[in-house]
């Protein structure tokens, strides 16, 4: 039996995404955190056609774990990011020293995936968003893992029309996809969330994209609209769902989206804005911008005038502040 104070070390080598999350889940379940990555040498390519072990990956990584000790805190989702972005910001001269020894992009993503998870482990089960009644939503391994991958997409691609980096992790995947280009063939979709750890059908749960024979679409923004306009306004659990009844309302017309954005039977994501100013930037439709860029116009004209009423300033206005809060 371990004691207290000891060390368990081991290697876990697949190429797969969602049985490292297996395996994680496990350890974390079991009571411990993860206390150390290392990446050492794999047996990649040691056998005939080098094909043992995960492909395009030459190194492993030693998983340093010891007991947890005391209860985890809970800690909001923005606030983990920030923890985790300023270590890999903290890392990029190991990283440089990597690149400069020809390690793969696959290997230096796999190492700062693990020291990322180190964060996670010490908050396993109490890492947060807040959904649309303003409860605690708290994030599976499975959504902190495509939450790290946004990360480190954000350092390595084109940042000029990325999503906003704030959001959670299955509304960032979705505008990445289907944000801009609004069908893909369902082999594309397969192929671009592999390394994610989000699967099609939880965006289709959602009720964000359906497939039509090979083809996924984005359920379009209007019929997001009508599908939320019928239901209880605390079930819009995203900042991408209050974005899209927000768009919605304008390019139907039939509601007062001030009226709406003040009433008690939800409440407003403090990343929305960031949701609605993307859509103006970058929708490819002028008439969805325009209605996004109109709808955040609104959002900010009320959140002002929600300052000047201290009776809303202990619901609403609490959560168009807590941008960067931990809670």
């Amino acid at each position: 039996m371990l004691k207290d104070g000891g060390l368990m070390a081991f290697t876990f080598h697949h190429s797969e995404d969602s049985q490292w999350a297996v395996v994680l889940d496990s350890l974390f379940e079991s009571g411990f955190l993860l206390e150390q990555t290392f990446p050492i040498a794999s047996d990649e390519g040691k056998g005939e056609g080098g094909q043992f072990g995960a492909k395009g990956t030459e190194h492993d990584i030693i998983h340093v774990c010891r007991k947890r000790l005391k209860d985890p805190q809970p800690v909001s989702w923005p606030k983990m990011r920030q923890w985790v972005k300023a270590e890999l910001n903290r890392l990029k001269p190991l990283v440089a020293a990597y690149r400069s020894r020809e390690l793969s992009n696959a290997d230096i993503r796999l190492i700062l995936c693990g020291k990322a998870l180190e964060f996670y482990s010490r908050h396993y089960g109490q890492v947060f968003a807040i959904s649309g009644d303003g409860e605690r939503e708290f994030m599976t391994i499975q959504t902190a893992l495509a939450g790290i991958n946004q990360l480190l997409d954000e350092d390595s691609e084109d940042t000029g029309t990325l999503p906003p980096s704030n959001i959670r992790p299955e509304a960032y995947i979705y505008l990445r996809m289907f944000g801009i280009k609004t069908s893909m063939t369902a082999e594309n979709l397969r192929k671009s969330l592999w390394s994610t750890t989000i699967q099609q059908r939880q965006l289709e749960n959602r009720g964000w994209i359906e497939q039509d024979g090979k083809e996924v679409k984005a359920v379009p923004i209007k019929d997001r609209f009508e599908q939320c306009r019928k239901r209880p306004r605390k079930e819009m659990k995203t900042e991408l769902d209050q974005a899209h009844f927000l768009i919605g309302g304008v390019l139907t017309g039939d509601i007062n989206l001030e009226e709406e954005l003040t009433k008690d039977t939800w409440m407003v994501s403090p990343y929305v804005a960031a949701v609605l100013d993307w859509y103006g930037k970058f929708s490819p439709d002028s008439k969805t911008s325009e209605a996004a860029t109109l709808a955040a116009d609104i959002l900010r004209r009320t959140k002002e005038k929600l300052r000047q009423k201290p009776e809303f300033v202990d619901r609403q206005m609490r959560l168009f502040e807590v941008e960067d809060m931990e809670w």
